[in-house]
Order: structure tokens, then C-alpha cells, then sequence
């Protein structure tokens, strides 16, 4: 199975629920990013407020340039990464002319 297909499946269980609950619950800096969406970061030593960022999935969470490893990332809403999305990227098709 190739990987989009992966992806895709794991895509259309996201849609379903707005955050995925069999996952785990926090991930440290340079853990792989189970699921492309919005996570909280937290810094541990507490040198910033809250993030909200957003990671694509099999990337890796980053470490904080100030606090290194002591930050603590939180899945808070699960989303569908653009490119893995049928509906703005369908098969590609023969080219045909334009119609307008």
C-alpha cells in the first residue's frame, strides 16, 4: 500500500471526529507528527504563552530555540494536509482544453 493511500484513509477517519482520540497525548520535540492538525505548544519552562502551530504529518515536532527539548506539543484539532486532499487534488486527468 502506497503511503498517500495511507494518508488517505487516515484522512477520511480524521474528518469524522474533530480530534482523534486513540492518540497519544503529548509529544516531545523530535517525535514524529502522527497527524497533520493544530497542536498546543507548551514551553516547560514556562519563557512564552501557549502556541497554537500547525505540523503535517511523519514531519517532526521542532525543539524550541530557547528552551531546546522542554516543550510539549498537544493535538488539539486534527485536520487533512491540502496536498493528501482529493477534493483539491483529484487524480490527475488526460489534459483537455479549457472551457470557459
Amino acid at each position: 500500500m502506497m503511503m498517500n493511500d495511507i494518508r488517505r484513509k487516515r484522512s477520511l477517519a480524521i474528518e469524522s471526529t474533530p480530534v482523534t482520540p486513540d492518540v497519544k497525548q503529548s509529544y516531545a520535540a523530535h517525535d514524529v507528527v502522527p497527524y497533520s492538525g493544530i497542536y498546543r505548544a507548551v514551553h516547560v519552562i514556562g519563557h512564552h504563552l501557549v502556541q497554537y502551530i500547525t505540523c503535517i504529518e511523519e514531519s517532526i515536532f521542532p525543539p524550541c530555540p530557547h528552551c531546546g527539548n522542554l516543550v510539549v506539543f498537544e493535538l488539539v484539532q486534527a485536520a487533512i494536509y491540502v496536498e493528501d486532499d482529493s477534493v483539491f487534488h483529484p487524480p490527475t486527468m488526460p489534459h483537455s482544453p479549457d472551457v470557459f
